[in-house]
């Protein structure tokens, strides 16, 4: 259980929302309870120099000195840290994220690293949902945190934080997201991250998300996720679906059909599209001219032998 005032959820949420397509984030101080679970004073934003990137966020070394020197003045430790995944679909700390809290555990000899996980649920910007996790300073587990929210203002908002990046006075709803069914205890995480979230290829991901979540103006609707060590994009319309696995390779090894089975795809590795994959094999069928000499076919037969009419 982790216990946050509701002033530092909703600055969190001001400040991802002023950086909607971009990572950003901030510090959370704060005290550690007899029980060993975090109360959240102070959740701060970005420093004026932070790196602010599609898929990852940097802050500003400066400020972050600046505000452990100010939270320490008033008796509060530095609990972890909150940054966004904006559209990208990743309710759950990344490899990368891990990494980092465990560095921090190692070098630091804290207790546990708090982290609060910023997503944009449903199209647009209006609301923020925040996932929060604790990695554990022994064993470096990560487990979800359950989140009682304390409805006023923290007692220590008003203490002199040095100068950040400003948030730009949007204010959207904020919710929490519940711990997962079943991932209430404490999971390992892989010692490598997955090929999927490596460099350049993560980056593809990232875009090739955004480009899947943009089909719904054409009345789709598409998703991917990752399935071991493949990524798995479903994609329906109306009655048609699709499903397409994602391997180690990709773009450059192309994806497979699964569903339906069809013919091969036509793919450019590099230069290929997923969104704009997604969109041909989503559209309707045409109807099968009827042929007054042959007997008729039903028409998964000729989606099996890939026929055309």
């Amino acid at each position: 259980m982790a216990r946050i005032f509701r002033s530092e959820l909703e600055t969190m949420a001001r400040h991802q929302a002023s950086f909607a397509q971009l990572e950003t984030g901030g510090e959370l101080f704060g005290l550690w309870t007899h029980a060993g679970e975090p109360v959240i004073f102070v959740a701060t934003g970005p420093g004026k120099n932070a790196r602010h990137h599609g898929t990852s966020f940097y802050q500003d070394a400066e400020f972050l000195e600046a505000c452990h020197h100010e939270a320490h003045g008033h008796g509060l430790v530095h609990l972890g840290a909150w940054h966004s995944h904006h559209h990208i679909g990743l309710a759950q700390p990344s490899g990368g994220d891990l990494a980092t809290a465990r560095d921090a555990l190692r070098s630091y000899g804290w207790p546990g690293f708090v982290m609060a996980i910023g997503n944009f649920p449903r199209h647009g910007e209006d609301m923020v949902e925040f996932g929060f996790y604790l990695v554990d300073g022994k064993t470096g587990e990560c487990r979800d945190l359950k989140v009682d929210v304390i409805d006023r203002a923290g007692a220590f908002r008003r203490f002199r934080l040095p100068p950040g990046t400003a948030d730009r006075g949007i204010a959207p709803l904020v919710a929490l997201r519940e711990p997962r069914p079943g991932m209430a205890r404490a999971t390992p995480m892989p010692e490598h991250l997955p090929w999927y979230m490596d460099g350049s290829t993560k980056k593809r991901i990232v875009r090739d998300t955004l480009r899947l979540q943009s089909l719904s103006a054409d009345g789709i609707e598409a998703t991917l996720r990752p399935d071991g060590d493949v990524l798995l994009c479903d994609a329906r319309r109306q009655d048609r679906r699709v499903q397409l696995m994602l391997k180690r390779g990709y773009p450059q090894v192309p994806p497979t059909l699964l569903k339906p089975r069809l013919q091969p795809l036509a793919w450019s590795g590099e230069e290929g599209d997923l969104a704009t994959l997604v969109l041909g094999l989503c559209a309707p069928m045409p109807e099968i001219p009827s042929d007054p000499t042959q007997p008729a076919v039903p028409r998964a037969i000729h989606e099996q032998r890939g026929t055309q009419p």
